[in-house]
């Protein structure tokens, strides 16, 4: 004998491809249904964008002392990469430090 459901105890486990659940019954074919969007975490961002801005100015200025061994190397291009997030950086301090003064005076608070 073989451990297998017969063929009418295995169909009674699956559902039938024609029932739906009640809240996709009036989804057409092919279509998800979309819940709604959790809300988006309220978190005070410029502690992490200021420590990311200063690893950036620390890297820059590391880089800076062996600048000559990165030229040899064809490397050149790693110190604007640091200016570069540098200065992203301060953009995004700015930026952050506007969107929490913006919660604060909307009484939502960060």
């Amino acid at each position: 004998m073989t451990d297998q459901p017969a063929p009418d105890e295995a169909a009674s486990d699956e559902a039938a491809p024609d029932e739906a659940a009640p809240d996709e019954a009036a989804v057409p074919a092919g279509k998800r249904v979309l819940k709604e969007p959790p809300e988006p975490p309220q978190a005070d961002a410029v502690v992490p964008v200021t420590v990311g801005t200063a690893l950036w100015a620390v890297a820059f200025l590391v880089l800076l002392a062996f600048r000559d061994r990165l030229a040899e190397a064809d490397n050149s291009w790693w110190l604007a990469v640091c200016a570069t997030g540098f200065a992203l950086g301060l953009l995004g301090i700015w930026y952050v430090r506007r969107r929490r003064e913006a919660y604060r005076r909307a009484g939502r608070g960060l």
